[in-house]
């Protein structure tokens, strides 16, 4: 089995989280857009794709999967076409093509520039910025003294609350996001864990030893981009509830694995409450700011990305989980993931003597990187890592739990997840590069309930033959340290 070979399996594995391509950088990328068309005979599924030269968006700057898709379709910016792309009604993904243009393409459209103008045809085209109909503004950011621009629509996108169908909008947790971390001791306590890593390294940053492990990614290698968990939220005051949820329990798998070390202590956790008062980028504490940390709607805020995609968890209560992933392909070949982390909620409604409707309402996996190892059928292999890896189900699925049994199934259900990642390394050589967003479906599930107080065990089985092979994933709610 050649290096190559085993790059693609692997990126393939994470592939069954989110299909990436593989082998040789490739030039030119394919945007998939599905959405519903209405027709006299009921709501019908319509597909496009487009094709674009990857060199055409700064690094790190990708648009919005869903706002290039109503552009490249329906030429809009409009959040009611937007939402046209988004789960459960439609898709927009990516996936890199091997040929050298997009000339001659089955199928394929030449993509729309993106932004929808821009003042220089060859400038390098970024995500947020300026551009027709738009208007920006300069304010200094209270957190660092420095200067931040924001984008504001003179059109009719939306300014405030108003976001797609469902009345929801995309918002930026907290400005804060790259400061919200823990102190330990030591430092590094955590840094083995690919879940927990310790961003902040200079030893001649005295408030590095402020943030030992964040809530947010953190980059420190001078990207233009601050990072931010980001929710889709009815309002303000929703998306901080969400956000703050999300915090917490980040935050309690940190104390948790940090509980279980004995050579880690915590100083000081994370700060998860945004009301206001928070230690800043230059460690100074602040109080009587709510503006400083609350949520941002992510139309008016330049400078920032998302820190994974933007989170659809319900109402807690949740618990945390711990889960593991193989892949075995028909060659004999495997890969696997012993352990990554997130947090789900359930409920248990109906309920009889002989069974429950248990439903689960949402199931979020961290954004961060995650380790395994691979082998192939003569026993050669080695070592991989997928960096800023999430995921979380985009819609509610229920099943029944058999209470004398302790079984959970889901007969009639169908798990909607969507994964995504940044670069697959393996044996410290990246095999894909660049982030993507993607939709799996899964009905084959099954789980084990012993009692309501017990942990709650989900499996569930990838079936990607003939060519790539069977992927099982299980995992289990753990109980508070």
């Amino acid at each position: 089995m050649t290096h190559n070979a085993t790059s693609c399996k692997i990126a393939l594995f994470v592939g069954a989280f989110a299909i990436m391509g593989c082998g040789a950088p490739k030039d030119y990328t394919i945007l998939t857009c599905e959405w519903k068309e209405e027709t006299p005979g009921g709501p019908e599924l319509k597909t496009a794709t487009f094709c674009y030269k990857n060199q055409d968006f700064c690094k790190n700057s990708f648009p919005d999967l869903q706002e290039f898709c109503a552009w490249n379709v329906f030429t809009s910016q409009e959040s009611s076409d937007i939402a046209k792309f988004s789960n459960p009604d439609g898709f927009a993904g990516q996936s890199d093509w091997q040929e050298g243009s997009c000339l001659g393409a089955g199928g394929h459209q030449q993509s729309k520039d993106f932004p929808p103008q821009s003042e220089n045809d060859n400038a390098c085209y970024s995500m947020g910025s300026a551009g027709s109909g738009q208007s920006s503004a300069s304010a200094t950011d209270p957190t660092t003294g420095g200067t931040t621009t924001t984008t504001g629509s003179t059109t009719d996108e939306p300014t405030s609350t108003t976001g797609p169908e469902d009345g929801r909008a995309k918002y930026i947790c907290s400005m804060q996001s790259p400061w919200k971390c823990a102190n330990l001791q030591p430092d590094s306590a955590l840094a083995e864990y690919p879940t927990y890593p310790d961003p902040w390294t200079d030893a001649n940053q005295l408030t590095h030893s402020l943030w030992d492990n964040c809530w947010s990614r953190v980059e420190v290698d001078g990207t233009p981009y601050h990072y931010s968990k980001c929710v889709m939220g009815l309002s303000e005051a929703d998306a901080a509830s969400i956000c703050e949820d999300d915090c917490k329990e980040y935050r309690k798998g940190m104390e948790e694995a940090c509980a279980v070390d004995p050579d880690c202590a915590i100083v000081g956790s994370i700060d998860c409450d945004l009301d206001g008062s928070y230690v800043n980028s230059s460690g100074v504490s602040i109080t009587g700011n709510p503006s400083g940390e609350r949520p941002v709607l992510k139309s008016t805020l330049s400078g920032w990305e998302c820190d994974g995609e933007a989170l659809l968890p319900k109402d807690g209560a949740y618990h945390q989980f711990e889960g593991s992933a193989t892949l075995v392909t028909p060659q004999g070949d495997s890969a696997g993931v012993s352990s990554f982390h997130g947090y789900l909620g359930y409920t248990l409604t109906a309920c009889s003597p002989a069974q429950c409707t248990l439903t689960i309402d949402s199931l979020v996996g961290l954004t961060k990187a995650v380790e395994g190892g691979y082998s192939d059928a003569a026993g050669a292999g080695g070592l991989f890592e997928v960096q800023h890896m999430g995921f979380q189900t985009i819609a509610p699925f229920t099943g029944t739990w058999n209470r004398s049994r302790g079984t959970v199934t889901f007969p009639d259900a169908t798990m909607n997840t969507q994964f995504w990642a940044d670069a697959v390394i393996v044996d410290g050589t990246p095999v894909t590069s660049g982030y993507g967003a993607y939709n799996v479906e899964t009905d084959q599930l099954v789980g084990s309930l012993r009692a309501t107080d017990a942990p709650l065990t989900l499996n569930l089985t990838i079936d990607m033959m003939p060519f790539y092979g069977i992927v099982s994933v299980s995992l289990h709610t753990v109980p508070p340290v």
